[in-house]
């Protein structure tokens, strides 16, 4: 397969496009396209490679995937690896444990799949947090390529069957993404099913090519132009809201197709991509695109919003830097088999990922590794008796202090970080924690979110069994309480409550912690390890909201209305004369991000309101 730089011209086209999508610039706000554009040359390059190996009888599928590990694993394995030594280094214990996920999800290719899950929305990557989001693009085509040089070897010597079923395969791979986006548009835009169309849009060009010599004419000049206005137009013109992959999206996968086909040369797409500059980022495109987005996430969460010029004239050039040193040190060695080995290969392969996917498992179970430093491990999530009570909602001797215990706590995150705390007011009664993450208490669901049934089943599970438990005498509910303004959620809690004091058992709330306006955890962290880039004056405090005194009045009013209930206010003990230290003078660290206690901050609170609690 003979070069084209005009291919190269287009992968720069794609990957600025997506950069300058990422950086929030309002007229680029299509540059997401710039990921279609990388499917499609991507069918292109390596069908070409895998048809003009067929023809010569030397396709190899061990050579083939040997290929594609030098093509794609040592500058991924780099970026996991500063993007994991960096989050190890500032990034929260909750924080790092996601991450180790995001690298685990990466190295097997499968982080598309795990974004689907969790529901991470590509279009609010300012808020995600995701320094590899975009490493779901590279969990797609491999995904792709562990079948298609299969098919292909299958089927080889029967062209027609094969052709027949490549192009019925691009048309109902188009239906599904259209159906997709109207049930589940996240499945469409992160699963294979909806996005093989592309890359078979750029594997049919790469048939048709094959076949074909196309001869200079005038019209091939108007074409390729055409395929060149049909990718830059939706960058202007596509934004979030438009369906993708769909319809729309036909538009300048066509382009690229025309621009394949057409663009040869002295075309004037041709020589317009093929200038020196734009085959020179085009080259780098594939380190670009991987370095781009860790450095915007974690300028972000380290410095805060930068304006998009600052972006532009100071994060663009450290991508451009690091990404050409990476093409230079990494991908063109590695690729190069008389520099680089298979023996070598593999032998710095296994060992970096092997060590990157064990760190990021055991992740998992050590809380984001919370014992790196002192300041990680009191800034750790409190999970009361521990993870695994998260979704418990039976007796087990794990989530609970005693065989017998007379408390039940009941609630989400907010009641976690207090259930074992209890204890020290509650020691020979005993405590059994019923929380679940995420689960606002209440019989109605109000995250749309959220699995409609999840929380209200937890609710009613964990209800029935503090019924059940005769040595129950106080039901300890606290959450955020964010519902308590809404009229069906008020109602909600309200019949609760009632339910509970009908059953003998009193109701004690713990009243919400205030909420802060930025991560506090985060705020400490910045203040202790990086306090050049602290200024004087910024501090991680902040004032009590008008939303928390109106959630603290409607408390009240709930609780007076009820047979039994008391209601703790929590706001003048973490916010005295409503300001919210959230570094005290005797050394407490009070938040762990928005709104969650920490362990010491929770033993601090509940030793100050001691006496408020009821007495069994």
């Amino acid at each position: 397969m003979n070069y084209r730089p005009e291919i190269d011209g287009l992968r720069a086209l794609a990957v600025v496009a997506v950069i300058l999508f990422h950086m929030s610039f309002d007229l680029f706000q299509g540059g997401f396209i710039g990921v279609d554009i990388f499917f499609v040359i991507s069918g292109y390059l390596i069908t070409s490679l895998i048809i003009s190996d067929l023809k010569r009888n030397q396709f190899s599928l061990a050579r083939f995937y040997e290929r594609r590990a030098r093509r794609i694993l040592p500058a991924l394995l780099i970026v996991l690896l500063a993007t994991y030594a960096f989050s190890w280094l500032f990034m929260l214990p909750d924080e790092h444990r996601a991450i180790g996920q995001y690298v685990v999800s990466s190295l097997v290719f499968s982080s598309n799949i795990l974004f689907f899950i969790q529901n991470k929305d590509y279009f609010k990557l300012g808020e995600e947090e995701n320094p590899l989001l975009h490493t779901w693009s590279l969990a797609v085509e491999e995904q792709y390529y562990i079948l298609f040089p299969l098919l292909l070897l299958w089927l080889w010597r029967n062209r027609n069957k094969l052709l027949i079923i490549l192009v019925s395969t691009f048309v109902i791979s188009i239906l599904v993404a259209n159906w997709q986006l109207a049930q589940q548009p996240l499945a469409a835009f992160y699963l294979l099913p909806a996005r093989i169309w592309e890359l078979l849009a750029g594997a049919l060009t790469a048939f048709y090519l094959s076949g074909q010599v196309i001869k200079p004419k005038p019209m091939n000049d108007w074409l390729s132009m055409l395929g060149l206005m049909l990718i830059v137009v939706p960058i202007f013109l596509f934004n979030a809201s438009t369906p993708t992959p769909g319809l729309y999206t036909l538009i300048p996968v066509l382009g690229c197709v025309l621009v394949m086909v057409f663009a040869q040369e002295g075309a004037w797409a041709q020589r317009f991509l093929s200038q020196r500059w734009i085959v020179g980022l085009g080259l780098i495109s594939y380190s670009l695109y991987l370095w781009h987005q860790p450095i915007l996430v974690y300028t972000q969460l380290m410095l805060g919003s930068l304006s998009t010029f600052a972006k532009l004239c100071v994060l663009l050039p450290i991508m451009l830097v690091l990404a050409y040193l990476t093409w230079l040190l990494i991908e063109r060695p590695f690729r190069n088999k008389q520099q680089v080995s298979l023996k070598q290969l593999v032998g710095w392969l296994a060992p970096v990922s092997i060590v990157l996917m064990s760190l990021g498992v055991l992740g998992q179970f050590t809380n984001g590794f919370e014992n790196r430093s002192q300041l990680f491990q009191r800034l750790a999530s409190n999970v009361g008796f521990g993870k695994q009570c998260n979704g418990n909602v039976q007796y087990q001797a794990d989530c609970a202090s005693t065989q017998a215990p007379e408390v039940a706590t009941l609630g989400n995150s907010y009641m976690m970080h207090f259930s074992k705390n209890l204890t020290q007011q509650y020691a020979e009664a005993g405590v059994l924690q019923l929380t679940k993450e995420g689960c606002e208490i209440g019989l109605i669901e109000k995250d749309p979110a959220l699995n409609q049934n999840t929380c209200i089943d937890f609710y009613k599970q964990a209800l029935q069994t503090i019924k059940s438990l005769p040595s129950i005498k106080l039901v300890v509910m606290s959450s955020p309480f964010n519902g308590v303004l809404d009229e069906d959620y008020y109602a909600s809690l309200s019949s609760i409550i009632h339910n509970l004091n009908e059953q003998g058992l009193p109701v004690l709330l713990l009243g919400p912690t205030p909420d802060a306006p930025f991560n506090v955890g985060r705020c400490l962290v910045k203040q202790y390890y990086l306090p050049l880039l602290t200024a004087k004056q910024e501090s991680c405090d902040f004032a009590v909201s008008a939303k928390q005194l109106k959630k603290v009045a409607r408390l009240q009013e709930l609780t007076k209305q009820a047979k039994a209930a008391k209601f703790v206010d929590l706001t003048e003990t973490i916010c005295p004369n409503a300001k919210c230290q959230m570094r005290r003078e005797d050394g407490v660290l009070m938040y762990t991000d928005q709104g969650h206690l920490s362990v010491e901050a929770s033993s601090y609170v509940l030793n100050k309101l001691k006496h408020q609690l009821p007495k069994l």
